[in-house]
């Protein structure tokens, strides 16, 4: 397979060397911060379930998803899951003022969004109220009331 698209390259790894070592990052543990690596099969199998997800809430080719986090692998899994039906990731820091956020949201008619943290969240939530666009969010952290 020769491959044309960025996702192409995932899948010709996943084919090649499922198992081997992809990206990896630190999280919080019991025991403190230790590093977890995900393997080419395992980014893929989550950029697909992204993919999935997107495709039962009616997203498609060009629309417009939100992605605001700190540096994360789940940043990694949403971006590849958009690509891989046309949807496009709008990425935004997650330092910047809720009236930012509004004002992108309106300018790309952003439909939904995935948000880091507790504090991007509640930065993000009160523009379900008023971007006509703008449908729902997901947080990667758990946050009380927020899909996860």
């Amino acid at each position: 397979m020769q491959p044309t698209r960025l996702f192409d390259f995932l899948t010709e790894k996943v084919n090649d060397k499922p198992n081997a070592p992809f990206l990896a990052a630190k999280v919080q543990t019991p025991t403190g911060k230790n590093w977890k690596s995900y393997t080419f099969k395992e980014v893929q199998e989550y950029a697909n379930r992204v993919s999935q997800l997107l495709i039962n809430l009616g997203i498609g080719k060009d629309d417009k998803i939100a992605l605001i986090a700190a540096n994360r692998p789940e940043w990694n899994f949403v971006d590849l899951g958009c690509l891989q039906i046309g949807a496009q990731a709008v990425p935004m820091y997650p330092t910047i003022a809720e009236r930012d956020y509004e004002f992108i949201f309106n300018d790309a008619n952003i439909k939904f969004a995935f948000v880091g943290d507790e504090t991007i969240y509640q930065k993000v939530v009160p523009l379900k109220g008023r971007v006509a666009s703008f449908i729902d969010l997901y947080s990667f952290d758990k946050v009380a009331g927020a899909k996860h």
